[in-house]
């Protein structure tokens, strides 16, 4: 069992502020992060082609490598290591012994190579992918002092490298679209029989309801596969005191989705800490998890029917119904309702009710 000394102490600071804005981010001026790239096209950004198959191929192997899913205020920063992969269309499917990746290269619209000054001079730190909204979708980062060997890079880099002024769409998400208030009942019960079906936690949309909130799905399959956590700000807190706190590390997952790209990780989980309204999660310095706690709107339990057992986890959410953040335990067969669960059912006391299901 898990004890929280912030129940005890009501002066505990359990709200998210937003921090000052950074000085490099220009959100604030209306510019995209793509867009305030595409203007720095010259000595040290350099504009990358659409050969996205063959840049992963070629520098996902290089030493020092490291992959970063991002999604509006979380990222996940790991190193690869992939032992098979395969193309199903536009899509790269990755797979390693703890971790997964799925890059949809049809929603990958620009990339930049990114240098940095060096005594023996520049080198490419960074590769960044943006999408048709000019939000990062997909990073490949070098944390050898050498950085990407330039010959590796030179054969994509785009022929076009001066500065240009880009207009990129308003997303979709940014402008008000009213749900439905209802469902054909044929749709709910199909949603419920799908989520029932055995496999693994889905991340993606529904097939065939593209545009379907993630909240509103969790609504949808009601406190049988899903119960909504309040106050948020406590259940972060909470979330990262008790994984803290924990004995032997719990074997968890962590997963980041975004329109191109999904990354999964499993590993013990050594450190969970909030610094300046930001969770940091951390499985060694092979997987590093970050999340702006000022972009959670709301937080899930959910379980899901596995292949070997049931499928535990928490869920974060933006003001847009949109998933931030997954942490489940990838249906561990061994002890279904050991820790992960005990923990959960701090969060959310009614969990307690799915024992006798």
């Amino acid at each position: 069992m898990f004890t929280s000394h912030i129940l005890n102490n009501p002066a505990a600071h359990v709200t998210f502020s937003a921090p000052a804005t950074p000085a490099h981010d220009t959100s604030y001026l209306g510019l995209t992060e793509s867009q305030q790239l595409a203007l720095s096209c010259g000595r040290r950004v350099h504009r990358v082609c659409r050969g996205w198959f063959g840049i992963i191929h070629t520098l996902l192997d290089q030493p020092g490598v490291r992959c970063v899913t991002t999604r509006r205020g979380v990222t996940l920063d790991q190193a690869p290591c992939v032992h098979q992969s395969r193309v199903v269309d536009d899509t790269l499917h990755l797979f390693g012994l703890q971790q997964s990746m799925i890059l949809r290269t049809d929603a990958w619209y620009s990339g930049f190579a990114i240098d940095i000054d060096r005594a023996s001079g520049t080198v490419t730190r960074s590769l960044r992918f943006f999408d048709a909204y000019g939000e990062r979708i997909f990073a490949l980062e070098s944390t050898a002092p050498e950085g990407f060997a330039p010959n590796l890079i030179r054969p994509f880099l785009d022929s076009r490298q001066g500065r240009e002024h880009t207009h990129v769409p308003m997303p979709p998400y940014s402008q008000f679209q009213a749900q439905p208030s209802y469902m054909e009942r044929l749709e709910r019960d199909g949603i419920r029989l799908w989520w029932q079906m055995p496999g693994d936690l889905p991340l993606n949309e529904v097939p065939g309801i593209a545009d379907l909130p993630r909240s509103r799905l969790l609504e949808i399959l009601g406190t049988d596969y899903a119960m909504r956590v309040r106050p948020e700000a406590l259940a972060m807190n909470l979330l990262a005191e008790c994984l803290q706190a924990q004995g032997p590390p719990m074997s968890l997952r962590l997963s980041v989705s975004n329109v191109g790209a999904c990354q999964r990780t499993i590993g013990p989980l050594l450190e969970a800490n909030i610094r300046e309204n930001t969770l940091e999660l951390s499985q060694g310095p092979d997987a590093r998890l970050s999340l702006a706690l000022k972009g959670v709107e709301t937080i899930w339990i959910v379980r899901k029917p596995g292949y070997q057992g049931e499928i535990l986890g928490i869920e974060c959410h933006d003001i847009h119904g949109h998933l931030l953040l997954a942490i489940d335990d990838h249906g561990q067969p061994s002890c279904p309702w050991g820790e992960w669960a005990s923990l959960l059912r701090i969060l959310q006391p009614r969990t307690t009710a799915w024992l006798q299901t």
